[in-house]
């Protein structure tokens, strides 16, 4: 199963039921003790079932002691046998929520002191609520078979040995089975046996932390508070002086009235006895806790959505941490090899031209690979960093049709900050000479045509110089076949044979000095 979600309620700074989406790659980000570690504990305790919250793990703002940590799967198990040998699914004993995904949470009670004590565990889940038909999962064979004759459902053709085949009848037998999102105890006799099967497939957890746990009550965050506490005292210090010696005086009697009272009963313990009174400091009586969030509670952006890289401005800063100058979109990774190599060779022939992969290498510049098909999920994706950024798109169509991206083109150019362009040519390749191409197959066809397709023809004369059986005719009636040839095509292209070419060769091909004309512009942003 695959862990889609994470949702927590009463845990640390977590109040109210707080939701967070789980991808392939997630990431975090906050202040410190915004509960950013308090998400990975809580998987952590939800998977390993010898881990429980402590005693303060329990919500400061919140009036109820038990903690409730639930995680959404997907990629379900297709079957599980909990019947003899006879399997059922988690769809057929209606144990999905509204999504179709397995939702199950563990609730636990936090006492005072000492551990938390795991309470129950539930599915939450699109389930039956008619009277009669809600409770199915928690009954016996027998009790099941007399449910069934209670509501005259006919189990002639049912084989009665087999719980779940009985509540699928019954359930059937149902004119409306009312459902609703309920929460559905995991400990039943049925139940149980359901979770101890999902156990099988909770995908394996660990939990490492890069550096030591950080909290407010480290020095850093303490010590200034501390000052604070003492200042204030300072003000209330004749009156506090005057509580703390009437408590003192009044604790003192007591003391010493018991002590007479022991030496009535035991003189010589009593002789051993001498009743002090001591009071500690007063600020050693207040501790200070910070909290973030609306109301005490830390709230969740959801990464996809385009304000929250507002969000993360405004609260954490804009890239302090580096120097990065400029952001420079692409559409994949042979665009960066191509720019990677053509700038290096410009700039050892002593053009005024920057080294991308150094730029790169020294944290000054960032590639992004856009992907094609996902242009338009970065218009708005880095705006939020007050960078210069700069894009580059393949024209792809023959004038006088506008650009594959004109649209998007032109949305981004709008942006301040923001320098978009769009090859003259059909697309990168056709910025690399055909010359170093032809000194190693002498039968590639291309001319350094401006909109020619270079990856498909080089595709193919590499092909039909392979030992290969098959011909071209062939691998082209097989389209995903053809994909994979040009698209090994087009890598070799960008980095083999972009490093053949010289300023010489760059010029006669990029007539119109587009190359030179974009590495400047990004070379200027990086001096800027």
């Amino acid at each position: 199963m695959r862990l889609i979600k994470l949702k927590v309620t009463n845990f640390r700074c977590f109040k109210e039921e707080t939701a967070a989406d789980l991808d392939d790659i997630t990431v975090f980000i906050g202040k410190n003790d915004s509960g950013k570690s308090s998400l990975f504990d809580a998987m952590d305790i939800f998977i390993d079932e010898k881990k429980v919250p402590e005693a303060d793990d329990c919500c400061v703002h919140a009036k109820d002691n038990t903690i409730r940590i639930a995680c959404v799967f997907d990629s379900l198990p297709k079957q599980l046998v909990i019947d003899e040998q006879h399997p059922t699914d988690l769809a057929s004993e209606y144990l999905l929520n509204p999504d179709g995904n397995l939702e199950v949470a563990k609730v636990y009670t936090c006492p005072g002191k000492g551990k938390g004590k795991l309470k129950g565990i539930f599915a939450r889940a699109n389930h039956p609520t008619a009277e009669n038909y809600s409770e199915l999962l928690s009954l016996t064979n027998a009790k099941l078979k007399q449910r069934a004759n209670q509501l005259d459902v006919d189990l002639s053709n049912v084989n009665q040995t087999i719980n779940t085949s009985i509540r699928r009848a019954i359930w059937s037998h149902a004119p409306d089975l009312q459902c609703q999102v309920a929460d559905i105890e995991l400990k039943s006799e049925t139940a149980e046996k359901i979770w101890e099967q999902l156990k099988k497939h909770l995908p394996v957890f660990a939990l490492f932390k890069s550096d030591r746990p950080s909290t407010d009550q480290d020095e850093e965050a303490q010590d200034p508070m501390k000052s604070a506490i003492k200042e204030a005292l300072k003000g209330q210090e004749a009156t506090l002086n005057d509580i703390a010696e009437k408590v003192k005086k009044e604790v003192q009697e007591i003391a010493n009235r018991t002590v007479e009272k022991i030496r009535e009963m035991n003189p010589e313990l009593a002789k051993q006895l001498t009743p002090r009174v001591a009071n500690k400091n007063w600020d050693s009586l207040f501790s200070v806790t910070l909290t973030g969030g609306k109301d005490g509670q830390t709230v969740i952006h959801d990464g996809h959505a385009d304000e929250t890289v507002s969000e993360i401005t405004n609260s954490l800063g804009v890239l302090p941490d580096h120097n990065i100058k400029v952001f420079f979109g692409v559409e994949g990774r042979n665009d960066i090899a191509f720019f990677t190599v053509i700038s290096r060779i410009l700039r050892d022939a002593g053009e005024d031209v920057p080294d991308l992969g150094k730029a790169e290498d020294e944290g000054h510049l960032v590639f992004v690979p856009l992907g094609g098909n996902n242009l338009d999920l970065w218009v708005s994706r880095l705006k939020g960093f007050n960078r210069p950024e700069f894009y580059l798109m393949d024209r792809d169509t023959l004038p006088p049709v506008k650009p594959k991206y004109h649209a998007i083109a032109e949305e981004l150019g709008r942006r301040a900050n923001c320098t978009v362009w769009t090859t003259e040519r059909k697309e990168l390749e056709n910025y690399i000479h055909p010359d170093p191409i032809k000194a190693q197959y002498p039968k590639y066809a291309g001319a350094g045509v401006e909109f020619e397709d270079v990856p498909t023809p080089f595709a193919q004369v590499v092909h039909e110089a392979s030992s290969s059986d098959q011909t071209w005719a062939d691998v082209i009636s097989d389209p995903e076949k053809l994909g994979k040839k040009v698209s090994k095509a087009k890598k070799r292209l960008n980095s083999e044979f972009v490093k053949l070419m010289t300023p010489d060769l760059l010029t006669k091909v990029d007539s119109k000095d587009e190359v030179r004309t974009w590495l400047k512009a990004i070379g200027a942003a990086l001096k800027g």
